[in-house]
């Protein structure tokens, strides 16, 4: 395990005298960034949000002491995913872990060998089972960490975290058929059925908005899913209710593979986020 650099935050944190540790929390940092630079953002002003643990690929950067509370994983619940932990995990009884990006949506093997380690180091000091090792997904329904809110993509990285013998297999994904999902899409909106995209489908593409509910909707749902935006099921349902994992979704594509400033959760027909999903260059 790297060694752990303490850089102890001034004000992001609840002094406790002592606590009984029983859950280890996986979030990621949203945006790209390095453990470093996240130590320096909590250390001093007053952010209303923090974790014990901020880790890239080459550092370790404790912010809160163990025996401190953080502040990673309170607040009411979100959509309608998740909560198996809620009010049972809080910020009084876990420890926090950051899982940092070095580029949009992705965390890099080795970020998640060092997390690793310093995993396995808090689970035998504080002898956490294994069943307590959650997300934040898990506690408040937050999609956090959004790339790993997939059941089956969350018990593979679980497996590596650990330490289980078939962790090495357990990180080979399933194909996603992208050439199927294109024909589908196409025959969906009437576009020819190519498996192939192009101009002539992107113009085909209707816009998508809060409050649909439609078989596009669901394919969009598929794809978004399959390249790390959880949108909380697959169900051609694009609810108005707030903290809808959809929208959360459409929101965080549009921020990391989009680009957009000022995303709106909407599929304009025939412009960008259509063009990015559809994987035109």
């Amino acid at each position: 395990m790297l060694p752990i650099i303490k850089y102890l935050t001034k004000t992001n944190y609840t002094a406790m005298s002592s606590r009984k540790i029983e859950y280890i929390v996986i979030h990621y940092v949203g945006a790209v960034s390095s453990a470093k630079n996240n130590a320096i953002y909590y250390n001093s002003v007053n952010r209303n949000a923090s974790a014990h643990y901020f880790v890239d690929d080459t550092a370790i950067y404790q912010v809160v002491e163990n025996k401190d509370k953080a502040w990673h994983c309170g607040g009411g619940l979100q959509g309608t995913g998740g909560h198996k932990f809620y009010q049972l995990c809080t910020n009084s009884n876990s420890i926090g872990i950051e899982m940092c990006l070095d580029k949009p949506m992705h965390i890099s093997d080795i970020t998640i060998k060092n997390v690793t380690g310093l995993v396995q180091y808090l689970m035998k000091k504080y002898n956490i089972p294994e069943s307590k090792v959650i997300r934040h997904y898990d506690v408040t329904g937050k999609l956090c960490p959004a790339m790993y809110v997939d059941e089956t993509k969350w018990m593979a990285l679980k497996k590596i975290l650990i330490g289980t013998k078939e962790a090495a297999s357990a990180i080979v994904p399933a194909v996603f058929n992208n050439s199927g999902w294109l024909k589908r899409l196409q025959k969906t909106i009437g576009a020819k059925q190519t498996g192939i995209a192009d101009e002539q489908t992107l113009k085909k593409t209707p816009t998508v908005k809060r409050g649909d509910n439609s078989e596009v909707v669901k394919l969009i749902q598929e794809k978004l899913k399959e390249i790390g935006f959880n949108p909380n099921g697959v169900d051609g349902d694009y609810a108005n209710e707030p903290y809808h994992g959809m929208y959360n979704a459409v929101i965080n594509f549009q921020k990391f593979k989009v680009g957009l400033l000022n995303p709106d959760g909407e599929f304009t027909s025939g412009k960008n986020s259509w063009k990015v999903l559809l994987g035109i260059k």
